[in-house]
């Protein structure tokens, strides 16, 4: 269930390392097609959480299979700035770590914000507002380039 849930992702980022620079560094060609693949499996979200707090024993053969690349592939498009100059390594793991969290820990809390504040962080406007925001956080993590 997880691979099949994370596929789109891992396939999005692959399609992205092959894509022009100046698409590669739009933070835009990320966050939104990962926010609508999330959106349509909320729960998967909660259970990559889980897996991480429970120490990952069941699944972390299949995390390694494919979170390794996924995460060597945000990993390059970050680096990558598209202009010659790249960013450096230990910096592009903090920023793809940071999005990562942001994705993930708004899926994962959804519910318990819902319990205590009675709003739905699912619905098509607040899905709307995180992807903007993340959008705007992409863009302050990563330098300017002259292709964005």
């Amino acid at each position: 269930m997880l691979a099949r849930g994370i596929g789109p992702v891992a396939e999005l980022l692959s399609a992205l390392a092959e894509a022009p620079a100046a698409e590669r560094n739009d933070p835009s060609r990320i966050v939104e097609p990962v926010m609508r693949i999330l959106a349509e499996r909320p729960h998967l979200p909660r259970l990559l959480l889980h897996e991480t707090l429970s120490g990952g024993e069941r699944l972390t053969p299949m995390l390694r299979e494919w979170a390794a690349p996924t995460f060597a592939r945000a990993q390059a498009l970050v680096e990558d700035r598209g202009d010659g100059t790249r960013l450096a390594p230990e910096r592009a793991t903090l920023v793809v770590l940071a999005m990562y969290h942001a994705v993930i820990g708004f899926f994962a809390s959804a519910p318990l914000y819902r319990a205590v504040t009675g709003t739905d962080l699912l619905t098509a406007p607040m899905l709307a507002r995180q992807t903007e925001l993340l959008r705007q956080l992409g863009e302050a993590l990563l330098p300017a380039s002259p292709s964005r």
